[in-house]
């Protein structure tokens, strides 16, 4: 989405009044290759954090559905954007394992409390 810096999310809007969804798909910024995200609720003093090599995930999907007197939010560290198997096997980014292989991914979640939850909003 041009313009939004995903950095707060805005208030009930009418559009939100009744049911929708909308995805964005967020070419993540990184530092010494790690990529950064999360959610803080300033109100309930609360926040979780996720850290990822950007090399490995390098996209951000942000998923938000909304209705009457609810909101749901997903952060989803990817891959790919979501656009579907046929279109990445088009655009040829498509990823494929080979029978018997894996790959393994890291990511790093965290419940955020009291300075811990300072010095995240500071990193933005």
């Amino acid at each position: 989405i041009k313009g939004n810096d995903f950095q707060t999310c805005p208030s009930p809007m009418a559009a939100h009044s009744g049911n929708g969804e909308d995805v964005a798909f967020i070419d993540i910024e990184e530092k010494e290759g790690i990529s950064t995200c999360g959610v803080y609720n300033k109100k309930l003093n609360l926040a979780v954090s996720m850290e990822f090599p950007k090399k490995q995930l390098p996209w951000l999907v942000n998923w938000q559905h909304w209705g009457k007197n609810e909101y749901v939010t997903a952060l989803e560290p990817a891959t790919n954007p979501p656009i579907g198997q046929k279109r990445a096997r088009e655009e040829g980014s498509l990823i494929f394992l080979e029978p018997g292989e894996t790959k393994n991914y890291s990511l790093k979640v965290e419940v955020l409390a009291n300075e811990k939850i300072e010095n995240f909003i500071r990193s933005f």
